[in-house]
């Protein structure tokens, strides 16, 4: 698969520095609990609405488990970010740059142009999601401390469950014209926001329907002791739907370079 190695190889410094950035984020905060545990044990905030905003009601932060639950949103939130800044060019920057009528020129099919960009796109979070939780299991053995391997593969699975969702939204408004950063962003942070507001107020979960982060928070991970079966197969019918219409779409396209 010529074009998904050619999009691995184009992304591959953007996948480092996200990688390693969150990661060593994490790490480093990770190192830090020690230290902070005894403070830790007497703040309050996190039992209060703030604590709810970000899901730190459900275990202690003064516990390894518990803080790493809290740390664990780098993970969530940075590597939402990094798979819609991915894909919501991914496309469109072939029109943008004038290389489509290349690409069209050889012996391969719109759909299968666009199966490579994708599988791409779901390799470089896979491969991101991996980094950052072998460091999360390290970050454990750094300070002397052990999280359960189920857990952490749970969380893995719901992780790229949840960005590759989000990447597939992206996937396809790349398909229907070049669009900025600041989509991206918003698709990645909307769900977010809509999921602290499910947090802070019962009455809010209706809104579950439109966001997907709970599969990915660690803390109902760890607590249920595996994801939410329903709410992974919802996720993966939406991603296979907007990839489905961004075949679709480009198919029909028409294209000028």
């Amino acid at each position: 698969m010529p074009i998904t190695k050619l999009e691995i190889k184009r992304n591959s410094k953007n996948l480092l520095v996200w990688s390693s950035s969150i990661a060593g984020m994490l790490v480093a905060f990770m190192l830090l609990f020690p230290q902070m545990k005894s403070q830790l044990e007497s703040l309050t905030v996190f039992n209060s609405q703030l604590g709810k905003v970000f899901g730190m009601d459900k275990l202690s932060v003064a516990t390894s488990i518990g803080y790493f639950a809290d740390m664990s949103m780098l993970i969530t939130v940075g590597g939402a970010i990094f798979a819609c800044l991915i894909s919501i060019s991914v496309v469109s920057n072939e029109e943008k740059y004038r290389t489509v009528e290349y690409l069209l020129s050889h012996p391969v099919s719109r759909k299968n142009i666009l199966i490579q960009k994708y599988i791409s796109i779901v390799l470089q979070i896979i491969i991101f999601n991996l980094i950052c939780v072998v460091c999360s299991f390290f970050s454990f053995l750094l300070i002397g401390d052990s999280i359960s391997s189920g857990s952490l593969v749970a969380f893995f699975i719901g992780l790229n469950i949840l960005h590759i969702e989000l990447a597939s939204i992206c996937f396809f408004l790349s398909t229907l014209k070049g669009l900025g950063v600041g989509i991206a962003i918003g698709v990645a942070l909307i769900p977010y926001f809509l999921n602290s507001a499910m947090n802070i107020n019962d009455n809010w979960e209706f809104l579950g329907v439109l966001t997907q982060y709970k599969i990915a928070e660690f803390s109902d991970i760890f607590i249920q002791k595996g994801l939410d079966f329903r709410m992974a197969i919802l996720s993966i019918i939406i991603a296979v739907l907007f990839f489905v219409l961004s075949v679709l779409n480009y198919s029909n396209k028409d294209i000028t370079a």
